[in-house]
C-alpha cells in the first residue's frame, strides 16, 4: 500500500497495514517523529479547548448583574408570595408550594368546596399523627376513615365528624371525664 504521510507529506511504501507500527487509526505516518508531531498538536488543541471552555465557565461566573448601590441584583421577574405561587389550571384554583405539592380547591356536588392535595402526579389522601394514628378520605364512600394505633378503624361520613368535633367537649364533660387527661 502507498500512502502519503499527512504532517511531511512524505510518499512512502507500507507492506502489512495492520502492523505498521507509525499508526493513529486510519492515520499512516511514515516516522515516529511525525506520528509523535501530529500527537503534541492533538494535545495543544485538547489543552486550548478546555482553556477556553474554563474562561467562558470564569466570565460567566464574573458577569453579575449589580445595583446602583453596588449590590448583586436578583433575576428579574415575579417571585411567589412566601413561597407559594397561585395558578388557575382548568378553571379551578390550584396553590403549588415549594414542597412541590399543589393544593387544588374543588366545588362538590353539595355546593362545598374540598381541598384536594398533590405531589406530582399523584393526589394526597390520608394523613397520620403519631399518637392518633391514620386518617383517610374515601371519595367514593364518601367518608373518613380513621384508623387508631391499634388497628380500630372507624368510619364516619364528613358531616358527622363536624358533629362529633363539636359535641365532643359536652360529651367528654357529662361522661364526667377529667379536663386534664
Amino acid at each position: 500500500m502507498m500512502n502519503v504521510c499527512p504532517i511531511c507529506g512524505k510518499y512512502h511504501c507500507i507492506h502489512w497495514p495492520e502492523h505498521w507500527v507509525y499508526r493513529r487509526g486510519e492515520t499512516y505516518y511514515c516516522s515516529a517523529m511525525c506520528m509523535d508531531v501530529d500527537i503534541v498538536r492533538d494535545m495543544n488543541m485538547l489543552k486550548q479547548v478546555r482553556e477556553d471552555r474554563r474562561k467562558r465557565k470564569e466570565a460567566k461566573k464574573m458577569y453579575n448583574k449589580t445595583k446602583k448601590d453596588g449590590t448583586p441584583a436578583k433575576k428579574s421577574g415575579p417571585k411567589p408570595k412566601d413561597g407559594i405561587a397561585q395558578v388557575k389550571v382548568d378553571g379551578a384554583l390550584r396553590i403549588e408550594t415549594p414542597e412541590a405539592d399543589m393544593i387544588e380547591i374543588v366545588e362538590t356536588p353539595e355546593n362545598t368546596k374540598r381541598v384536594i392535595k398533590r405531589r406530582g402526579d399523584f393526589e394526597i389522601s390520608a394523613i397520620r399523627d403519631a399518637e392518633l394514628g391514620e386518617f383517610y378520605y374515601d371519595i367514593k364512600y364518601n367518608s373518613i376513615d380513621w384508623r387508631a394505633p391499634d388497628g380500630t378503624e372507624v368510619s364516619i361520613p364528613p358531616r358527622h365528624w363536624k358533629q362529633l368535633h363539636e359535641k365532643l367537649p359536652q360529651i367528654l364533660h357529662i361522661l364526667g371525664v377529667p379536663d386534664d387527661e
